[in-house]
């Protein structure tokens, strides 16, 4: 195993430990046994993350259900093979969102991902000043790229304050408005 596929799984499996998940190793005699194991570990991981879903979407519930729906469709899709990454649906709401400047549903949609796919959050967390940059500053305000990339060198802060806001949906809100607003007047100079 390659060394940087050691530290993700090392992290995924902090992440998971973090999030109260229990690791059980099982000696078993046989492949059917084996497979047996593995489909209730899955049924257990399936039925845990409905729980969770459903626990959210009810703390969640005063939000835009449009975008909560949304939200959930797109963690339900977690793994599947039209995506080039497990987290590649709620990787394309986030994007959507960010166009949309939907920023406390990006942070909705982080946190239930975070939840319910804690070994994925990481990587999300990672592409969070991406949709930033690219739907927002770029697709939604209409500011020059170049202009946008000069304002991100002169504060290389930036990508570090959204992905440590992106766990509070109002902070995260005020964060990526005021940056566009920065940029936008930056742009104008």
């Amino acid at each position: 195993m390659a060394e940087s596929e050691r530290r993700r799984v090392s992290q995924q499996r902090k992440l998971r430990l973090d999030y109260g998940w229990k690791e059980v190793r099982v000696w078993v005699p046989d492949d059917d046994s084996a497979h047996e194991i593995q489909r209730f570990a899955q049924a257990k991981r399936d039925a845990h993350e409905e729980r969770i879903l459903l626990k959210l979407k009810e703390e969640f519930s005063k939000m835009n259900l449009v975008h909560l729906d949304r939200v959930i469709e797109a963690i339900a899709k977690h793994g599947a093979s039209a995506y080039i990454t497990p987290s590649g649906a709620v990787l394309e709401l986030l994007s959507d969102l960010a166009k949309e400047g939907a920023f406390q549903a990006m942070s909705l949609a982080f946190r239930l991902l975070s939840v319910a796919r804690p070994g994925s959050s990481n990587y999300v967390r990672e592409q969070i000043p991406g949709k930033i940059f690219n739907r927002y500053f770029s697709g939604a305000l209409f500011i020059d790229g170049s202009a946008a990339y000069r304002w991100t060198k002169e504060r290389p802060e930036w990508a570090d304050q959204l992905k440590e806001s992106i766990d509070n949906p109002q902070k995260f809100e005020e964060v990526a408005i005021a940056m566009g607003k920065q940029v936008l007047e930056y742009s104008e100079k």
